[in-house]
Parts: C-alpha cells; sequence; structure tokens
C-alpha cells in the first residue's frame, strides 16, 4: 500500500477542520434562543473529524512516526531521516 505524502494529508486535515468551522460558524449564526441545532452539532463532528484524520495520517511513510506535533512540517522525518517527496 502507498502512503501519502504528510505535507498533502496536512492541507486534507486542516481544509476538513476549516469545512467543520465554518458549518458550526453558521450553525451559531442561525441558532435562536441558545438552543444547539443540527448545523452546530454536524460542524463539532466534522472538527473532530478533522483532529482525528490529522494525528492518524500525518505521518512519515518509511518508518511510521506521527509528524502531527512539527510546525512547520519538516522536509524530512525526525526519526528515520528521510526526505519526503513533493
Amino acid at each position: 500500500m502507498k502512503k501519502r505524502n504528510p505535507k498533502k494529508n496536512l492541507i486534507i486535515s486542516w481544509i476538513i477542520i476549516g469545512i467543520g468551522a465554518l458549518f458550526a460558524l453558521i450553525g451559531a449564526m442561525t441558532v435562536q434562543e441558545y438552543k444547539v441545532n443540527l448545523c452546530l452539532l454536524i460542524g463539532f463532528f466534522i472538527i473532530i473529524a478533522g483532529i482525528v484524520y490529522h494525528l492518524v495520517m500525518v505521518r512519515c511513510p518509511y518508518c511510521d512516526h506521527s509528524l502531527a506535533g512539527y510546525r512547520p512540517l519538516p522536509k524530512e522525518c525526525p526519526k528515520c531521516h528521510k526526505t519526503f517527496e513533493e
């Protein structure tokens, strides 16, 4: 199984989190009487899914070391020192 580039997975996870934030914002703007509506819940679950995707998929394609806490994303793996393909 060919693994994806961690930079692509990072971008995908931020897109998912952004879509979730957009849904949550729409839900917060349309809420009445401080109630939780469906759009707000969907946005919350999409944000959680984006965070889980980020933690699971942003890894080194060679040694499977997690790269979730590195800012900015390194050009090579801190554990096995192999460079990532562009």
